[in-house]
């Protein structure tokens, strides 16, 4: 491999593993459940061979401010769409999520998860309000 950007490998030592990821850059923090089983074929839905992000063409300035000088933070918050409200939701919020949690992590669940076609919204209960 010549050496190019950022790139990181992952390879499981074992034929059946399940673990997570948490990658901090300068700008983002990126959380990843990784789960290694062998692929039905080629066409398998769960296998990944490359995973990118596109980002929109603003400068890091305007996208993030400092936070105690260690995370950054997005400094405008996207209008979350009010699905209490008819106009809204006829617009056609897709509310085709399922969630699948392990034992004991119910707490941390959201309670409702949609997209409006260009972004994902997960609620949580009040008691999470900070995630």
């Amino acid at each position: 491999l010549l050496p190019q950007g950022n790139r990181l490998f992952i390879k499981p030592i074992d034929d059946i593993a399940n673990t997570n990821a948490t990658i901090i850059t300068n700008k983002r923090v990126y959380y990843f459940e990784l789960q290694a089983e062998e692929a039905t074929g080629l066409d398998d839905s769960k296998l990944a061979y490359e995973v990118r992000f596109l980002y929109p063409l603003f400068s890091s300035d305007e996208i993030y401010t400092t936070n105690n000088g260690d995370i950054f933070e997005q400094a405008s918050h996207t209008i979350i769409p009010d699905i209490n409200d008819i106009e809204v939701v006829k617009k056609g919020l897709n509310f085709n999520y399922s969630i699948s949690h392990v034992k004991g992590s119910q707490s941390i669940i959201p309670i409702k998860v949609f997209d409006d076609g260009k972004f994902t919204y997960l609620q949580f209960n009040k008691i999470n309000s900070d995630f």
